[in-house]
């Protein structure tokens, strides 16, 4: 039903009303993941400091990191 439901909202490109020229609302407003991380890789190296908590990692992002590393060890504890 959700599924239906949606489809009806949005088209995907290069459907027959996206080709007519009709106006197409996006499901996905931003760029997914994987181009972030391309598009983040294009500039160079990307440095990840390593933290273990939520507040080491806002420390590292009002340091101006854009990204930090959390192992799943790290999380779970």
């Amino acid at each position: 039903f959700f599924k239906d439901f949606l489809q009806g909202l949005y088209d995907k490109p290069g459907s027959a009303r996206a080709d007519a020229g009709e106006r197409v609302m996006s499901v996905h407003s931003s760029p997914t993941p994987g181009a972030r991380f391309r598009a983040a890789w294009a500039h160079g190296p990307i440095a990840l400091p390593g933290v273990f908590n939520p507040l080491v990692a806002k420390l590292a992002e009002r340091l101006g990191f854009s990204a930090v590393y959390l192992s799943g060890g790290a999380l779970s504890a």
